[in-house]
């Protein structure tokens, strides 16, 4: 590895003298990271100018506008109980710069490595008292050919991934000048909205934090970084609608498995991590800093996810995914408040992953890209090392083709297999999907691939579900959207990151933004439309009324109070009235224009617990067939969609293991849908294909009645 000279090594402290100084308390989520500073790289190309990023920042000087996050400059320490909590000491964060005499070229593709580590990223090993606790080190590395890379390390007990991201992004946002108020987010540094009830109510089996293992040192281990494109990533799919997430993990737990040799009946688990904030009832604060992330896992015999098909294996994600409300996250604090063995928070028992097991982190959507300091956009954004063996990191590419890298850690004797396997397989002939008629892919080039390019879609309730998964569809066909939410703006947000991190040039206008409307408000209705045109112009092509609501207690007619009927009426029939109402007004006359409702397949079973749920979907229904009729001539369709059973987290809310296998069992198909089942029935409708569809009923329930 190359020589690194160290130029200049100080503590950069708040601007402000007055920073708080008091202590930060710790959830059990923090408590249960690892506690160990979480080191990731930035590579920046070289650029015709010096940057801004140190530009009245040596020697110690504050950083005006990074106050907020106070926090990072403090101490880890202990709290009078030995509980571990932050210090707020104002002792500052640390900040290197270095030079080497290597060029970005020199360093084989920044493939994690302890060694890369120790070159790039500050380390709090050896550096006395001075370091002792410190939250928050910086490297800032020149390279000979005129690259850079900034090298970050984040205590993990401070921050999980995206609080730490809105640091860095924040911090880079003052460095090009766009100033501490220009930033995204501002931190909430309040932490005891993740505390454990009292008494703690565990509700579920949170194996993901109970195995425990023997010690011993950590398992030789090779890393890599397997890059996957976009068509590779389409063949692996071969034609059917799932998301990126579920097919390529699918794949890469079938790989795990095939390249360790597992034998066929032995146990596997998939953990996947899973963030809070949105999951939580009331949503955490936008910009919370702290660790919102927990563990979910599937676990199935080796031999059912080698050998069977890969929509099997996806389907084993969706269910572990499924249920992670409110609920489920209160229970895993509750069992964690158990797990700790005293006051200072340590774990009772060593957590550990044997070889049979696999770990896979998705940065898809997280914001890697952002962090500008004046020289654009890094050009790379990773961990600098990885942990463990049996670690999987997806990470997008920075080019918004639709690259995917699979940064790997496994055992040497196995990586070299699971890299002929990840290729392998990722070839359509291999992909054994269930029923997948790929004799028909050649039938469909009459189809243009974006039927919907020009157009403008908006879509209510679009940043969850069923809504999300209609808007990254939409998306995908070719239109701009404008994702409408309520309340928490980030998954909104996120989903709108990942819709404009796509393929476009640079300085291209986005193609998804996003917009907090209450539907049952016509004021704010209008609001969402003018914000539509704001964005796109006043030409508006679709409207996709998905928000809705449904009362998780399913109370009985004779059990329902009037503000129960009144709750459901609002968002569901006033609120898609309200978006029918404005988008008779406003989409484009002459051809084009679509109106999509979501009705429900409840409307023909008639469950008891959902009467004022299936009144409210039954008035859509009506009033979509009545809206078909008087927009005659203009061009204009109206169809309603009536979905089944679809793995949301509403159809979840309240129900018990047994109704939702109960479910499962009463579809022909055998199986509750998904968001992507629904999504291109929305499509076709947007399309110049379905013209010919007006005043419909859709139900798309998979024989479900």
């Amino acid at each position: 590895m190359a020589v690194v000279e160290i130029l200049e090594s100080c503590m950069v402290t708040p601007s402000d003298a007055a920073t708080p100084k008091h202590g930060v308390w710790l959830s059990n989520l923090d408590l249960l990271v690892a506690r160990s500073h979480t080191p990731t790289i930035y590579v920046y190309r070289p650029s015709p100018g010096p940057g801004l990023l140190l530009a009245g920042r040596p020697q110690g000087r504050p950083v005006p506008g990074a106050t907020r996050y106070y926090p990072l400059a403090g101490r880890l320490g202990l709290d009078g109980a030995g509980r571990p909590e932050i210090h707020c000491t104002g002792d500052g964060v640390l900040f290197v710069t270095a030079r080497t005499d290597a060029a970005l070229q020199d360093l084989g593709g920044f493939v994690p490595s302890d060694e890369l580590r120790r070159m790039l990223v500050p380390s709090a090993d050896g550096g006395g008292d001075e370091r002792a606790g410190i939250l928050a080190m910086f490297q800032v590395t020149f390279f000979k050919c005129g690259g850079v890379c900034v090298g970050a390390a984040i205590h993990h007990m401070a921050a999980d991934g995206l609080a730490a991201l809105d640091f860095v992004n924040t911090w880079a946002a003052i460095a090009r000048g766009a100033g501490g108020e220009a930033a995204p987010r501002r931190p909430w540094l309040d932490r005891t909205l993740l505390r454990a009830r009292s008494p703690p109510d565990v509700r579920f089996d949170h194996a993901e934090y109970s195995r425990r293992g023997g010690g011993g040192s950590k398992a030789p281990f090779d890393s890599a970084i397997l890059p996957v494109s976009r068509a590779q990533v389409d063949a692996l799919k071969g034609g059917k609608k799932l998301s990126t997430f579920k097919a390529v993990v699918a794949h890469v737990w079938r790989c795990a498995c095939r390249a360790r040799g597992l034998a066929a009946a032995e146990d596997t688990r998939l953990y996947m991590t899973a963030d809070a904030r949105s999951r939580v009832t009331p949503p955490l604060p936008d910009g919370y800093l702290g660790n919102a992330i927990f563990r979910a896992s599937a676990v199935a015999k080796v031999g059912d996810v080698v050998s069977g098909s890969l929509d099997a294996a996806a389907d084993m994600i969706s269910g572990a995914t499924a249920r992670l409300d409110d609920e489920y996250v209160r229970s895993l604090v509750d069992h964690l408040e158990q797990v700790v063995s005293d006051a200072a928070g340590l774990r009772k028992g060593e957590w550990v992953m044997p070889e049979t097991d696999l770990w896979v982190i998705s940065w898809q959507g997280l914001p890697i890209y952002d962090a500008d300091f004046g020289w654009g956009r890094p050009a790379f954004m990773s961990r600098a090392c990885l942990q463990f063996s049996g670690l999987v990191y997806l990470v997008p590419g920075p080019d918004g083709d639709g690259r995917l890298d699979v940064v790997v850690a496994m055992e040497p004797k196995s990586l070299a297999r699971f890299k002929e396997l990840l290729y392998e397989d990722l070839n359509p002939k291999h992909t054994n999907w269930n029923m997948m008629a790929t004799s028909n892919v050649s039938h469909q080039a009459a189809t243009p691939p974006e039927p919907l390019r020009g157009r403008v879609a908006i879509v209510t309730g679009g940043s969850g579900g069923i809504g999300a998964a209609v808007t990254a569809h939409l998306a995908s066909l070719g239109a701009r959207v404008v994702v409408g939410y309520v309340g928490d703006p980030a998954p909104a947000d996120q989903l709108v990151a990942a819709l404009n991190s796509g393929s476009r040039p640079p300085a291209a206008p986005p193609r998804a933004v996003a917009v907090d409307a209450d539907v049952s408000d016509p004021a704010q209705v209008a609001r969402l439309f003018d914000a539509a045109e704001a964005a796109f112009g006043p030409d508006l092509h679709v409207l996709v009324a998905a928000a809705g609501v449904q009362d998780a207690a399913y109370p009985r007619i004779a059990d329902t109070t009037p503000e129960q009927w009144d709750a459901a009426f609002g968002v569901n029939a006033r609120g898609a009235f309200l978006c029918c109402r404005e988008a008779a007004r406003r989409l484009v006359r002459g051809g084009g224009g679509r109106i999509v409702t979501f009705s429900s397949s409840n409307v023909g079973s008639l469950r008891p617990g959902y009467g004022a749920y299936v009144a409210t979907k039954a008035a859509v229904e009506a009033m979509t067939k009545v809206l078909a009729k008087e927009l005659a001539g203009t061009g204009i369709t109206a169809n309603s969609v009536a979905p089944g059973p679809i793995a949301t987290p509403m159809f979840y809310a309240g129900k018990t293991e047994e109704r939702v296998a109960a479910a499962a069992r009463e579809c022909p198909m055998g199986r509750i849908g998904e968001p992507e089942d629904v999504a291109p029935v929305v499509g076709f409708l947007c399309t110049d294909e379905a013209g010919w569809i007006n005043g419909q009923v859709i139900r798309v329930n998979g024989g479900y009645v």
